[in-house]
């Protein structure tokens, strides 16, 4: 779709400027995961194998390929509405 709307470009195009002709939102479940992206400096999340995925990822907000980073509850999510029952809640 992103060509259609910008025309095809070249990897070093899109390397240049990273920007989408879409606006695109992001949601995550790891709350830690939010924090530590959304944070003034990039922190390390609860789980240390994912600091790089954050910095990545922080990287992308920064850049303006990612518009807007959301966290949502898990239990807000879609899929935990189709796997309600399956999954022990107590």
């Amino acid at each position: 779709m992103g060509e259609v709307l910008s025309g095809a470009k070249t990897a070093r195009q899109l390397l240049s400027n990273p920007t989408l002709a879409i606006p695109l939102d992001a949601d995550v479940d790891a709350r830690s995961v939010f924090d530590s992206v959304t944070a003034s400096q990039v922190r390390t999340p609860n789980d240390k194998q994912l600091l790089l995925h954050a910095q990545a990822f922080r990287e992308l907000l920064e850049d303006k390929a990612v518009d807007v980073l959301y966290w949502i509850d898990t239990d807000d999510m879609l899929a935990d509405g189709m796997t309600i029952g399956s999954i022990d809640r107590g």
